[in-house]
């Protein structure tokens, strides 16, 4: 076995880093729920895309060591190496930000595993540039398993055949999304909620 997982909103948790910032700019009020998607459509709506790529390029560069693990990573990132099973972070992330001040967006992540401990969980980490160089990596890299955020990832025709596509989605319920989820794939995958879930589908699998 040897696991794949996605980096930015798999392992990182960004919603209150997003409304902090939002409001510290002023680009939203505080009637805005705290989580990424509302604080993007509110800015989207009223101020435009460009105000929300500038933010996004904030928070993956210079204010990124702000941003908290999604809960339960660690517990399941230390079983992993207690079990002796291969871990690799596989992201596609643009080297800079598209739009306001200059940052490197690699380094910004590199940094954030490192204070989170990647060295510590044996974590082999693979930054890449476009789509087609995170479905390759993860071809590469011989993964048996695959946990992202993105449904979109596994939809992609590159995405190698032979590994277990697993969803994080935390606001999945079972009598509503990820039923959705599941019936609207032509593939299996597995929709968790949560990190214990993720275990369940791999390390507690029979």
């Amino acid at each position: 076995m040897k696991i794949g997982i996605d980096f930015d909103n798999t392992m990182v948790a960004y919603d209150r880093l997003f409304h902090v910032c939002a409001l510290e700019l002023g680009l939203i009020d505080d009637t805005v729920e705290a989580n990424k998607t509302a604080v993007r459509d509110a800015i989207r709506h009223r101020l435009g895309n460009h105000q929300w790529i500038e933010l996004q390029g904030l928070v993956y560069g210079p204010r990124m060591l702000q941003a908290p693990p999604t809960p339960g990573i660690e517990t399941f990132l230390a079983r992993c190496a207690d079990a002796g099973i291969a871990v690799a972070v596989i992201s596609r992330k643009t080297l800079y930000a598209e739009a306001g001040p200059r940052f490197n967006l690699h380094d910004a992540a590199r940094d954030w595993l490192s204070r989170f401990g990647a060295p510590r969980y044996g974590l082999r980490v693979f930054l890449e540039i476009s789509l087609d160089g995170k479905l390759a990596r993860i071809a590469e890299e011989g993964c048996t398993h695959f946990v992202d955020d993105l449904e979109e990832i596994f939809k992609a025709p590159a995405f190698p055949p032979q590994v277990r596509k697993i969803l994080y989605a935390p606001s999945a319920s079972r009598a509503g999304n990820a039923e959705v989820c599941l019936r609207r794939n032509k593939d299996e995958v597995a929709v968790c909620r949560n990190w214990d879930e993720v275990a369940a589908v791999t390390l507690d699998a029979p």
